[in-house]
């Protein structure tokens, strides 16, 4: 999804100092396209021990960003392969692939995940 997209998570409300569940799409979280939001200001490990990792939420988009878009799970494994190595991100990749193989169903802008599974290197990770 695009960087500036304004989403509604009712989770969030009143919690970790969010006093609106609403948090705006700055980062996918690196390599491994994890959809991170910063929940905490000493690390993404302090925020994942106050709520755990992964969690499944409802999330409701209330506006969506006119930045770049995120690149996809397939297009970051690509990157990786040929730059790092398949093995360097392996427990992420096995995570992903555990829980359905999405991190969000959004295929409006980039639909390359939905055949992640038929990619020659998808039995590496």
């Amino acid at each position: 999804m695009p960087y500036g997209t304004k989403l509604y998570i009712p989770y969030l409300k009143g919690k970790f100092g969010n006093t609106d569940g609403i948090v705006t799409v700055t980062d996918t979280g690196g390599y491994t396209t994890d959809f991170d939001i910063f929940l905490d200001a000493d690390s993404d490990s302090s925020a994942e021990t106050k709520w755990g990792n992964p969690r499944f939420l409802d999330v409701y988009v209330l506006e969506w960003g006119s930045k770049s878009v995120a690149w996809s799970f397939t297009q970051a494994v690509e990157f990786c392969k040929d730059y790092y190595g398949l093995s360097k991100f392996h427990t992420s990749w096995l995570e992903y692939i555990k829980y359905g193989g999405c991190t969000i169903n959004c295929w409006k802008w980039k639909d390359d995940d939905k055949t992640f599974n038929q990619n020659t290197w998808y039995q590496e990770l």
